[in-house]
């Protein structure tokens, strides 16, 4: 199992900031960076032909967003939910409208601004979107919607392998990283010490690994499959 440590730096989670903005747009960055989970389809045609509106509205858990139940992690995870069904939504129904959307956009905004984590309103008018898309499936010809259980994110199995052996991996959920970066915050307590072998993951980390040599490489990764996933040193020691 991954280590992590839960204790988050006091600066990244109290802090006052844009909340609206940083809700909105970091789930934009989140759905651009990371298209197998954040971003992964959540309304889309299904049957050949295609017979089918299938779409899924359950939320992500909070660790597919930044590791931690807190209310601007649960706000983004909505937001998410908001921008993928709305793009999602307009491929198919190009004419419909979706006004519960744009509630559920703001109940979002709020639950940040609140710092609650009672996110059972929100998910109450999510049920309700549910209702809306099967009213604008009726029209469409020989179609029926199909409601899909779950949300959009997967865990895999995946093998952590060094090459060459001895490497020291850290990694941070992708958003977290960069609303670090965003508002220059202390990232210290948000790194979590991955060691060799099988680990559950899905979607997008920011990591950095060294070895003893000195060498070293950090970056973006994201995990989308079962199977070996591994790290090499891109710089030497010493060297860029």
């Amino acid at each position: 199992m991954i280590i992590i440590c839960y204790i988050a730096a006091v600066t990244l989670w109290s802090r006052p900031l844009d909340v609206a903005a940083d809700v909105r747009s970091l789930a934009a960055d989140a759905i651009r960076a990371d298209p197998y989970v954040l971003g992964k389809p959540r309304v889309y045609l299904k049957g050949k032909p295609a017979k089918f509106v299938a779409f899924r509205l359950a939320p992500d858990p909070p660790d597919v967003v930044f590791g931690k139940a807190t209310p601007l992690g649960l706000s983004v995870e909505i937001e998410c939910r908001v921008q993928v069904l709305r793009r999602d939504l307009a491929k198919i129904f190009p004419k419909a409208t979706f006004p519960r959307l744009v509630k559920i956009d703001e109940m979002a905004v709020e639950l940040a601004k609140s710092g609650s984590t009672d996110t059972s309103k929100v998910e109450a008018e999510v049920q309700l979107l549910a209702n809306d898309i099967s009213t604008a499936t009726a029209p469409k010809p020989g179609f029926q919607a199909v409601r899909v259980q779950g949300g959009g994110s997967v865990q895999y199995d995946v093998l952590i392998v060094f090459k060459p052996a001895g490497g020291k991996l850290e990694m941070m959920h992708y958003l977290t990283y960069l609303l670090c970066k965003r508002h220059s915050l202390d990232m210290t307590n948000e790194w979590l010490a991955c060691p060799p072998g099988h680990q559950p993951l899905g979607g997008l980390y920011h990591y950095r690994v060294s070895w003893l040599d000195g060498s070293w490489d950090n970056g973006n990764t994201t995990f989308e499959k079962d199977g070996p996933h591994p790290f090499s040193p891109s710089h030497k020691a010493g060297g860029k």
